[in-house]
């Protein structure tokens, strides 16, 4: 049984109170009501507000969001690594996991016809400086 009624609003609104002092109760409570609604790129910037950082892209590609730019994930990340609380290890496996999905969303481009087969793309718009792959030349 719940006490907050399950919504995307209410998930929102959890969401905006999230990192406030004191207010560690609405992590778990936002989290679970992310995933029972569907609201995937909040569960995702849950994670990423937890630094549960590994977690996130097969969180992200499991469920189909393509419209959160990962480039949020990569600067806290990075911010992160700088500041010693993140390791070289976890920084590059989360790139080498990004650049799977990347790789494996050109793969299924071919299956056009058959939705149910391909795989989103995620939104690495800004993130050339991590990813020199994706620059522009």
């Amino acid at each position: 049984y719940h006490v907050l009624m399950d919504s995307p609003e209410i998930c929102g609104r959890l969401f905006a109170v999230v990192t406030r002092p004191r207010c560690e109760w609405t992590i778990q409570s936002c989290l679970d009501m992310s995933k029972r609604v569907g609201a995937f790129a909040v569960s995702g910037a849950i994670l990423i507000h937890l630094k549960q950082y590994v977690d996130v892209i097969p969180c992200w590609r499991t469920n189909g969001v393509t419209n959160f730019p990962v480039s949020f994930l990569l600067e806290r990340i990075d911010r992160d690594r700088s500041r010693g609380l993140c390791s070289e290890e976890t920084w590059e496996y989360i790139l080498e996991d990004l650049r799977m999905w990347i790789s494996d969303a050109k793969a299924s481009e071919g299956f056009a016809g058959d939705p149910g087969r391909r795989l989103g793309a995620p939104d690495v718009s800004g993130c050339g400086q991590w990813l020199p792959e994706l620059a522009p030349t």
